[in-house]
């Protein structure tokens, strides 16, 4: 075993367990606060995959995210004007408005065969490679906010085994286990 091969497990495993949680999520739930202060469901769905896509591809390789330029950008929801992370309570709310569950579970999809396709391209030896992210992660308007701005400032300089270990698995199954609770909260209330 590899470590192409690790990380090619993890991320198919956390794609698994995230769609799961996002496909069992109904209507009402998807626009619902848990509790006061946090973000929607829909919000915190559609982040996942936004996250794995701004990774993979604005932070890696200096590419605009994939759900810019292709297909997805015509899903409801998928393709706002914003960084997947950074933006206020109000423009998050929208996301979760604008979007639904199948919608997301496709940008899914398409992030997880992006991911293979640029672990295909890769050795062992490419992971200890530092991107310049610094230049990278700040080329596109959307990338520019105080608040964008504010949360990369510690992930400069991380090497690419790093940013796939972090964002494209280890901040999936984060959130899905915070949908599952958000979910348990919601549902206890009924």
């Amino acid at each position: 075993m590899n470590a192409i091969s690790v990380l090619r497990g993890q991320i198919t495993a956390g794609h698994a367990v995230f769609t799961e949680a996002v496909r069992g999520i109904a209507p009402d739930e998807w626009t619902a606060r848990p509790y006061a202060g946090a973000n929607l469901i829909g919000f915190t769905a559609w982040h996942v995959p936004a996250v794995q896509d701004w990774a993979l591809h604005t932070w890696l390789r200096g590419l605009p995210e994939l759900r810019t330029g292709t297909a997805l950008a015509a899903l409801p929801g998928i393709n706002p004007p914003f960084a997947p992370f950074g933006m206020s309570l109000e423009d998050a709310d929208g996301i979760a408005a604008a979007t639904s569950p199948a919608a997301v579970v496709a940008y899914a999809d398409a992030v997880l065969a992006a991911a293979g396709a640029l672990l295909d391209g890769l050795t062992d030896a490419d992971l200890d490679a530092v991107a310049d992210t610094r230049t990278h992660g700040t080329r596109l308007p959307q990338h520019q906010s105080a608040g964008y701005l504010e949360e990369v400032d510690d992930m400069y300089d991380m090497p690419a085994w790093r940013v796939l270990a972090g964002p494209c698995f280890g901040h999936v199954r984060d959130h899905a286990g915070e949908l599952r609770t958000a979910l348990a909260i919601l549902r206890a209330r009924q």
